[in-house]
């Protein structure tokens, strides 16, 4: 535009003022400027681009600078400052916000408003397991293995005098007394009773279980010792009758079928199968 002004307009009012005050004898008239034929001086418009160029180089420059120099800012900036001048739509630090700000924030904006919902977070799972029924109140919040750990009194119904009378037995825990030999053996004595045909024994059959019982009851049918004391179990002395005597346990199947080492074994074994972190 600027080119095309000059070349129209200024050069040849130039020109005629010039040849006005020259010697030249009959000087030109200039009457209609836009129909005078303009003699193009290329070296002149060579010179007018090159400026052009450097002009629009030099905005170029400025814009660069200016951007670098918000960037500067906005690193200096705190989070609210930030929020401020991309979503207030100035800064909180001058009140000015350059073009290219402008333009980034109006854009993040919208890529926001484009973003889809977050999606909403499953349901913690919830479980309802428990063994309220087992253990006492105190200890209802803990796991299966920090039960089995607990004192054999911590069983729901039995008070603390127990403790002393099992470490008799050396047993200070709920996971030795659902794992207590002479209380397996019982189990299974009496499990197996119930199955005993009486006076049916193979005359060929070497069955026994000499190693779990004292040797005057090593004869005797399962039956039989099921009825006995259980200090007719081996490595038990005869102490402990009156010991369990206490607990209302007499004999080999109240031992047993007694219920706190039932609880105490079924503890001990699903704590085998817990998950420290939840995990399946």
């Amino acid at each position: 535009f600027f080119r095309n002004f000059f070349i129209k307009s200024v050069k040849p009012a130039l020109l005629a003022v010039v040849q006005q005050y020259s010697s030249m004898p009959e000087p030109v008239q200039v009457e209609d400027v836009d129909h005078v034929p303009v003699e193009e001086d290329h070296d002149e418009d060579a010179e007018y681009e090159k400026a052009l160029d450097e002009e629009e180089a030099m905005e170029t420059k400025e814009e660069i600078d200016q951007e670098l120099a918000d960037l500067k800012d906005e690193a200096e900036m705190t989070v609210e400052q930030l929020r401020a001048k991309y979503y207030g739509g100035e800064s909180a630090s001058n009140g000015t916000t350059s073009k290219g700000t402008k333009r980034k924030s109006q854009e993040e904006l919208g890529d926001q408003q484009r973003k889809p919902p977050p999606k909403k977070a499953k349901a913690d799972v919830v479980y309802t397991m428990n063994v309220n029924g087992a253990i006492d109140k105190a200890h209802r919040g803990k796991s299966l293995k920090e039960i089995i750990a607990l004192p054999p009194s911590a069983l729901k119904g039995l008070g603390s005098r127990v403790d002393p009378m099992f470490k008799a037995f050396r047993i200070d825990s709920i996971e030795k007394l659902g794992s207590w030999k002479h209380y397996v053996n019982a189990k299974a004595i009496t499990v197996l009773a119930s199955l005993e045909e009486e006076g049916k024994r193979h005359p060929e059959s070497k069955l026994n279980i000499n190693k779990a019982l004292d040797k005057a009851y090593e004869t005797k049918t399962l039956s039989e010792v099921c009825k006995s004391p259980i200090s007719c179990l081996q490595g038990l002395a005869e102490w402990t009758d009156t010991v369990l005597k206490d607990l209302y346990l007499h004999k080999v199947s109240d031992l047993a079928k007694w219920k706190f080492c039932m609880w105490a074994e079924s503890l001990v074994s699903l704590a085998k199968f817990e998950s420290p972190d939840m995990s399946s």
